[in-house]
């Protein structure tokens, strides 16, 4: 990332995470969270909770969520630039387009990512307050941040690019909150023999949990992660060259 990309960045962090919005989320993000990581384990004897089934149980948790922190971190990303007129101040500065999508994908990135990693920090202290034994090692929680973080930068990168075409944070925040979702279940086997194999190897982001690292997945997801992150850029490329020719 180059000075420009970084200043966007910091700037959009700074303004988020000074209103109560993203707070509200991550407290929503924490409860949901906790609930299904219980829900996931509840078959077993919380004394004897196995690492791994604790860890698949939080991260499918988190899996389920990341679609709506990715929603609401990326849909107005470049959806209130334009409204309030920000994204022509920034058109007619001298910062290129790959400068301005990079510094909205990462603050809108880092903004998800550490609002689904306090809620499963919350989700883990309490079920210690619980007692719920068995707790995961550093390596299996390595591991599953791994695999949740990829999926993340995908579910992101896609909002950016939803809130750069549609123009509406609304709109931009259903399409990637139902897009995500799907993928997610369909991930978590959630539709049986959907997706059919060896699709369900490929793109498995909880898969990570179990203490492995596939880079099938995270080819996948970061893979598509680039293309929208690219698609971004030419977007906003065709939009400052229509501004350029209406004048």
């Amino acid at each position: 990332m180059t000075g420009p990309s970084i200043a966007i960045c910091r700037r959009s962090l700074r303004v988020a995470f000074r209103s109560r919005g993203p707070w509200l989320v991550t407290a929503l993000l924490a409860a949901a969270s906790g609930a299904l990581t219980f829900g996931a384990i509840s078959g077993h004897d919380s004394a004897v909770a196995a690492p791994v089934v604790f860890s698949t149980g939080l991260f499918e948790a988190l899996v389920r969520l990341v679609p709506f922190a990715s929603a609401f971190a990326a849909a107005g990303s470049f959806a209130r630039a334009r409204r309030d007129g920000r994204l022509e101040s920034l058109l007619s500065a001298p910062v290129s387009e790959s400068e301005i999508v990079h510094g909205a994908f990462a603050a809108s990135f880092v903004r998800a990512s550490l609002q689904l990693l306090l809620a499963g920090a919350c989700t883990v202290v309490s079920c210690r307050i619980c007692g719920v034994s068995g707790m995961p090692g550093a390596a299996l929680f390595a591991t599953g941040i791994v695999g949740l973080l990829a999926f993340t930068a995908m579910c992101t990168a896609f909002g950016v690019f939803c809130s750069l075409a549609t123009g509406s944070e609304s709109a931009a925040a259903a399409v990637v909150a139902m897009a995500g979702s799907s993928l997610a279940s369909l991930s978590l086997g959630d539709l049986p023999g959907f997706p059919p194999r060896p699709l369900d190897e490929i793109f498995s982001p909880v898969a990570f949990a179990a203490g492995s690292i596939d880079s099938r997945p995270l080819v996948v997801c970061l893979g598509a992660a680039a293309l929208a992150v690219f698609l971004s850029v030419r977007f906003l490329e065709s939009r400052r060259w229509l501004a350029a020719s209406a004048r």
